[in-house]
């Protein structure tokens, strides 16, 4: 979708940018916000959406710095810093980043960039995640939350997966990664110090993994030492991975239990929506498989569907 909408919108020289018949469903029928920037990142067009989520009129913003619609303490520098970023096949995603409104009110989104690689214009792509949150907060307080870590509990994680489906647009540019944690040789360490460390170790790995992803994921404990996370903006398998990766890393680091220095792995399996499953049971199901993969493997591994 990213590279019929990029050709489709890179392909006009002209400053006013008109988008043909098919590339008009696409920018304007798209839930996400886009802007179009020329080289200098102007605004040359916004679509619909974007109208809609900052609360702006196109050709007021025409010739704004895209930095205009964001919410740091030096956008203008921030942005730039980012852009250096930008990889060899022109694209940048960033997570978790405040834009603001033409009204001065701020909400947390991802953005992702495209540049032409001929005519030096860009695309610029922006995700509204605070109605991701606010539900995610609902199910907490309706007790659909695990009593020990306060995660979300299996029946949480069903409906918040359920939630972030129904909400991802048919021509969204995003996709959901859910990735799937098992405890290596958990028991053992229940057995050697007690269910009141192995309590307390689970309750180090839940912010664990809230240090391992970006802040508008979901994290469950779905089962004794099983978790389940959700990541609702993801660009790839290789990002998946990525955020594997960095679960290992910070899940392994020692923790101190009753004066006793405990190290626990894990092993981790992924998938994406909708990739490799197209129901809340399914994907699941394919990350439960991913992850035995990395188990059987040899744990303390990440192993993602079809990479």
């Amino acid at each position: 979708m990213f590279n019929i909408l990029k050709a489709t919108l890179f392909s006009k020289k002209t400053k006013n940018t008109n988008i043909n018949s098919f590339g008009g469903d696409l920018f304007d029928g798209s839930f996400d916000s886009i802007a179009i920037l020329d080289h200098e990142f102007k605004v040359m067009r916004i679509n619909e959406q974007m109208s809609y989520s900052f609360e702006c009129v196109e050709d007021d913003v025409i010739g704004s710095y895209i930095w205009s619609f964001m919410a740091s303490n030096n956008p203008k520098d921030d942005f730039l810093n980012m852009m250096l970023e930008v990889d060899s096949s022109g694209k940048l995603l960033v997570n978790s980043f405040p834009a603001r409104k033409r009204d001065g009110s701020v909400f947390i989104s991802n953005f992702k960039v495209l540049k032409s690689n001929s005519n030096g214009a860009y695309v610029f792509i922006i995700k509204d995640l605070t109605a991701f949150k606010e539900r995610e907060n609902v199910l907490i307080r309706d007790a659909k939350s695990d009593n020990l870590t306060g995660l979300l509990n299996r029946k949480g994680l069903e409906e918040r997966l359920s939630y972030a489906i129904d909400e991802l647009p048919e021509y969204s540019n995003f996709k959901i990664g859910v990735l799937f944690i098992d405890l290596d040789e958990f028991k053992s360490i229940n057995d050697t110090f007690g269910h009141k460390a192995g309590d307390e170790l689970l309750c180090y790995v839940a912010r664990a993994l809230r240090d391992s992803l970006p802040e508008e994921s979901t994290i469950s404990r779905i089962g004794g030492d099983e978790f389940v996370c959700v990541v609702p903006v993801c660009e790839s398998k290789r990002e998946l991975n990525s955020f594997g990766l960095s679960i290992i890393e910070n899940v392994a680091k020692s923790v101190i239990v009753d004066g006793n220095h405990i190290t626990v792995k894990c092993s981790v399996g992924g998938a994406l929506f909708p990739d490799d499953a197209k129901t809340v049971e399914s994907i699941i199901k394919s990350s439960d498989y991913a992850m035995y993969s990395a188990k059987t493997s040899g744990k303390n591994k990440v192993h993602i569907l079809g990479l």
